[in-house]
């Protein structure tokens, strides 16, 4: 098939595809999204189906990742991460039984200066950037529970998992991207040649 034009607008910064959704970011730090909204992963308030682009509350924002059926974005004043939509896995709410959050809200614990955000099948993590005030958190990379495997406290390898959720994930290298999948995560690892791990 064809690629279709979404609109006629011609000042989209970036864009993010989910699961049968879509949310990009215009030149002023607007974000929009469309297409499938069961579990609220549009931001706009509601469960109703989109076929153009609608303004999701908030922001400006400077980048965003759609999931599954939750999605992410990092807001431009102080760089934290706020999500949406599905949470049956606490992807977007650690502290909160609500199935599914219908607008933005601060995702737990990132309120550090974030450098990018994975929003995957039913995880989330945060990539913060090397500016955080507590030097363990540079360029940290901060989960949740069903972002990765072996989340549950146990240790596979060198890595250690975490028994809360989300958490900074320890025994990892530092990071300078990452992606977030179904049930896993990827980064390419920094000062490492440009190595990949998975």
């Amino acid at each position: 098939l064809a690629p279709v034009r979404i609109g006629s607008d011609s000042d989209w910064q970036e864009v993010s595809a989910g699961n049968q959704f879509s949310c990009g970011i215009r030149n002023q730090g607007d974000l929009y999204c469309w297409g499938n909204n069961d579990a609220g992963q549009l931001g706009l308030g509601d469960y109703n189906y989109r076929g153009v682009p609608a303004q999701v509350p908030g922001g400006p924002w400077q980048s965003v990742d759609a999931g599954n059926r939750h999605t992410c974005a990092i807001e431009v004043a102080k760089s934290h991460v706020y999500c949406w939509g599905r949470n049956v896995e606490k992807q977007v709410s650690s502290a909160s039984s609500k199935t599914n959050f219908l607008s933005p809200v601060l995702f737990e614990g990132a309120n550090f200066p974030a450098a990018q955000v994975g929003a995957g099948g039913e995880g989330t993590c945060v990539r913060l950037k090397d500016t955080s005030t507590a030097a363990e958190l540079n360029n940290a990379v901060y989960c949740s529970k069903g972002a990765t495997p072996d989340m549950s406290g146990s240790t596979a390898g060198s890595y250690v998992g975490c028994t809360s959720s989300p958490c900074v994930l320890k025994n990892i290298p530092k990071f300078r991207d990452i992606d977030v999948g179904l049930g896993h995560a990827c980064g390419v690892v920094m000062n490492s040649g440009n190595s990949a791990v998975c």
